[in-house]
């Protein structure tokens, strides 16, 4: 299969179902474990969330090395060749987590699934039940590090004045404005533009992202334009994956996620927080 184009990072469930036993595609899901054993796509492999993230408390929601991304990989069999086409039971957060990994390691032929598992139900397409085996993969993928859409703690404080780089939080209101704390300290990064993550969801069209023309205008009134580099983070950067995946969806080019995210800026004693409203 070709790379995909920009308007194609996104698929629809009858487009996907019309493709679905093609050699090179691979669907990937990353729902809970409990709901791929009710119901998943036919042909769909199956990815633990947890796999794909790396822990060392109080952060986490890290990036796994390179030899754990390379098992992963492995065990759902996905090579370089492969079309990856991710989704998940709960709007996209989960998949969009795994399309920015693979990002990292350079794969470039990937996909959500618009709405997910709840739109292919919709759809009317076909499901499946229980947990069957597949072959992995038997080569290692060849993991190449791009560091591009990453951006790390020290990254973002080198760059806190700088006004060509926007900060999206994407968690809920009340955790950017520090009435709520998952972390040691409450608040947000200096500077941090808010964006709910489930304002990219359409609730009433089985969790599919909102149109790109709502989508575009809302970001670019909170200044968050294609012309700036974007940091999405939230308190893992499991909610921001949807909004990095968004923003690639809508072509802007310098977009990157924070592993760790809040865990990580909210635990240590010497980044700077904001609270209460800009």
């Amino acid at each position: 299969m070709h790379n995909p184009t920009r308007n194609e990072r996104l698929i629809e469930a009858t487009r996907l179902s019309e493709q679905t036993g093609q050699e090179n595609l691979r669907i990937v899901d990353v729902s809970a474990i409990k709901v791929r054993q009710q119901y998943h796509i036919p042909a769909s492999v199956w990815l633990a969330y947890s796999d794909i993230t790396a822990v060392q408390r109080p952060v986490m929601g890290l990036l796994p090395d390179a030899e754990q991304l390379q098992q992963v990989l492995a065990k759902a069999a996905i090579q370089p060749h492969h079309f990856v086409v991710a989704y998940d039971e709960e709007g996209g957060g989960k998949a969009a987590r795994l399309l920015w990994t693979l990002k990292i390691i350079g794969h470039q032929h990937f996909a959500l699934l618009n709405g997910g598992l709840q739109a292919w139900a919709a759809a009317g397409l076909p499901l499946q039940a229980g947990l069957e085996d597949h072959t992995p993969a038997s080569h290692h993928y060849p993991i190449q590090f791009n560091p591009e859409p990453v951006a790390e703690r020290d990254w973002i404080m080198a760059h806190l004045q700088d006004e060509s780089v926007a900060l999206l939080d994407a968690r809920s209101k009340e955790e950017y404005l520090g009435q709520k704390a998952y972390a040691t300290r409450a608040g947000r990064i200096p500077g941090a533009i808010h964006f709910d993550w489930l304002n990219a969801i359409d609730q009433n069209h089985h969790m599919r992202l909102m149109p790109e023309s709502d989508m575009r205008q809302a970001l670019t009134s909170l200044g968050i334009t294609q012309d700036k580099t974007v940091v999405n983070y939230c308190q893992t950067h499991h909610r921001s994956s949807l909004t990095w995946f968004v923003l690639e969806w809508l072509g802007y080019t310098h977009n990157k996620g924070y592993p760790g995210s809040w865990s990580d800026w909210g635990n240590q004693t010497d980044t700077p927080v904001e609270t209460g409203k800009r």
